[in-house]
């Protein structure tokens, strides 16, 4: 709590000694509606690409969802997981972010937004581990870092292709998009610790594991309505 609070106070004082610019910006004040929601969403290749933001995210946010409940019930203190998930995940999750943005560059974004489900259909079963008793530390930093890692790949491609939605309002639309990705995250989350408790671990993880298989097959399916820009490789000749 100290650390939190010295955290705030910091940021605090920065705010007080920010002073802002004087120049002068004309800003068009636009009021959003119900009716620019259905709007965007309005075609075949737009109900798809609903349809694929709210399953893309069910399996590795179900797989987070697990992570705490499966530590705890394998003996785990509760200050040693937020310690391990904060620290090492969030580290983790950076490269992760990053690696996912240099593959994006490298194989474009139909190859990326196809192979990670399915990336993130193996690795969630490294959950498994903890969830059948094998709770020792290397194999439950390895299905802690195996979800959180492969957590990223997923935003960022997902943020990039809804940048490339965008067409007319860009902080509405990406707005709106978001957050149909992130809605379907956090049910996912709290649903697949409810099932788990009548189901059991290990049964919810090798179905959040299938439902990743299944959404890299759709995403394969719409790739080519909902990857709206064309990817061009450039190749350079170098004249020595």
């Amino acid at each position: 709590m100290l650390i939190l609070c010295v955290g705030t106070t910091t940021s605090l004082i920065q705010l007080l000694f920010f002073k802002e610019l004087g120049d002068t910006y004309t800003i068009k004040v636009y009021e959003p509606s119900w009716r620019d929601f259905y709007r965007f969403w309005r075609g075949k290749e737009k109900r798809r690409w609903f349809m694929l933001l709210l399953a893309y995210p069910v399996c590795i946010s179900g797989a987070y969802g697990l992570m705490t409940p499966i530590l705890v019930d394998a003996g785990w203190q509760l200050d040693h997981i937020g310690l391990n998930i904060s620290m090492f995940g969030s580290l983790l999750g950076i490269v992760g972010a990053f690696g996912a943005g240099w593959l994006i560059e490298r194989f474009g974004r139909r190859v990326i937004l196809i192979w990670t489900p399915f990336a993130q259909s193996i690795g969630v079963l490294f959950l498994l581990l903890p969830a059948l008793g094998y709770a020792h530390f290397s194999f439950s930093m390895l299905a802690i870092g195996s979800v959180i890692f492969l957590y990223s790949p997923s935003a960022t491609v997902l943020s990039t292709l809804m940048m490339d939605h965008v067409e007319h309002s860009p902080a509405l639309e990406y707005a709106m998009q978001h957050c149909v990705f992130s809605f379907s995250g956090i049910l996912s989350a709290g649903v697949a610790m409810s099932l788990a408790g009548k189901f059991g671990y290990i049964n919810i993880i090798v179905a959040t594991s299938l439902i990743a298989v299944a959404t890299s097959l759709f995403a394969w399916y719409v790739s080519g309505e909902v990857v709206v820009k064309n990817e061009q490789t450039t190749h350079v000749k170098c004249i020595v």
